[in-house]
């Protein structure tokens, strides 16, 4: 019987590295999906799992067994994320993420597709530009499909801050893909 993470960070509490090994194996890919979606670049969402882990393994400690492993990773993930965007004064563009298209488009309309495919380059080019709490906010309640309270508790926020950072997010979004229509130019 495989043990819980509850089970396995009680283990590695004690100092066994296997038990923690297991636990990085486990979740290495949602924190690494996550940091790619709010970083954008491979590499600096490599750089932030690995850190994210190191913070969990020297706060052991602080580990709450009464709540999910998964929300506390989330949590940590995400600031490690916002660290890095803060010290970053560098605008990126974005690259596609790996599952933001077919979790976007669900349509069978082969045109309905192809337009909402453009609509997902085009946010997935201007979603670097938020500044970083929207940013972060916007990513996970919109691309990664959280709730508002599971996004609050990953990001350590309130539920009207998380709903206020949000609306931001997309009444900026808007205006940028407004701009680009009033060009003429498709996103």
């Amino acid at each position: 019987m495989e043990e819980t993470d509850t089970e396995l960070m009680l283990l590695a509490r004690t100092g066994d590295e296997d038990a923690f090994r297991r636990i990085v194996e486990r979740h290495q890919g949602t924190a690494y999906s996550l940091a790619l979606r709010i970083l954008g670049r491979r590499a600096d969402a490599e750089d932030a799992v690995q850190e994210a882990f190191i913070r969990v393994w020297r706060h052991l400690h602080r580990f709450d067994t009464g709540r999910p492993f998964q929300s506390w990773l989330n949590r940590i993930t995400a600031n490690v994320c916002l660290d890095r965007l803060k010290s970053a004064d560098r605008k990126r563009t974005g690259e596609m993420r790996p599952g933001a298209e077919e979790r976007l488009v669900s349509d069978d309309d082969p045109a309905r597709r192809l337009e909402d495919r453009d609509l997902v380059r085009w946010m997935e080019r201007f979603i670097p530009d938020l500044p970083p709490k929207q940013r972060m906010v916007f990513v996970l309640r919109d691309v990664q499909d959280m709730s508002v309270e599971e996004t609050a508790e990953a990001l350590g926020m309130s539920r009207r801050s998380v709903i206020s950072n949000l609306c931001l997010g997309r009444k900026t979004l808007a205006a940028r893909f407004e701009a680009l229509e009033k060009v003429g130019k498709k996103p």
